[in-house]
């Protein structure tokens, strides 16, 4: 304690007077209050930034997918015209209804952007969810499908390219272990005994 400080009796520290408590607090408030800003802000910026990298994201996944029904759509119509030569007429004129259709679902993707297209989906959801459900099934059957073809062809094709070596060493028995057929589907030029 410092000999200059004035002491009341008993020798313990007079209390600051009320203005100099109020001052402090307020000095609190204020710091608190400055974090606080400086933290929304810095909450502000972190959420800009990534609603603009899932925006970026999303927009050229919609972007492939647009490219993707075109490819779709000319198919349909070439199969469409096809068909028609060959006197199919009735069938074909399905197949053109099915070009249009997915041409039609090609400009509305291209017109809209992300925060439209989620307002499509929850109203086509909120008038008719058994319509959504199935879609939703539909589309996570498909998806599932093709990454599960995905993987099995990259898996063979590890498998078909990965290099098959024989064995350099005899064994126990002073023989070259043979080569199992898995070895000869890699390399066509090993015999299998």
């Amino acid at each position: 304690m410092d000999p200059n400080t004035p002491t009341a009796p008993g020798g313990q520290t007079p209390r600051q007077p009320y203005g100099t408590q109020t001052g402090v607090v307020d000095q609190a408030k204020q710091g608190a209050e400055h974090v606080t800003d400086q933290a929304q802000q810095t909450v502000g910026r972190v959420t800009e930034q990534a609603k603009q990298q899932v925006t970026s994201q999303f927009d050229s996944q919609k972007d492939r997918a647009v490219g993707s029904l075109i490819t779709l759509a000319q198919a349909l119509r070439q199969t469409g015209q096809h068909l028609n030569e060959q006197d199919q007429g009735g069938i074909a004129e399905y197949v053109e209804q099915a070009a249009g259709r997915v041409e039609d679902l090609t400009n509305h993707l291209r017109s809209r952007d992300a925060s439209q297209l989620l307002a499509d989906t929850e109203d086509v959801a909120r008038r008719s969810p058994m319509l959504f459900l199935g879609a939703a099934l539909a589309v996570g059957f498909v998806g599932a499908r093709f990454l599960m073809s995905s993987g099995q062809r990259a898996q063979a094709r590890t498998q078909i390219t990965a290099p098959v070596a024989p064995y350099p060493y005899p064994n126990a028995y002073g023989t070259q272990p043979a080569l199992t057929s898995a070895a000869s589907a890699a390399d066509p030029f090993i015999a299998v005994p």
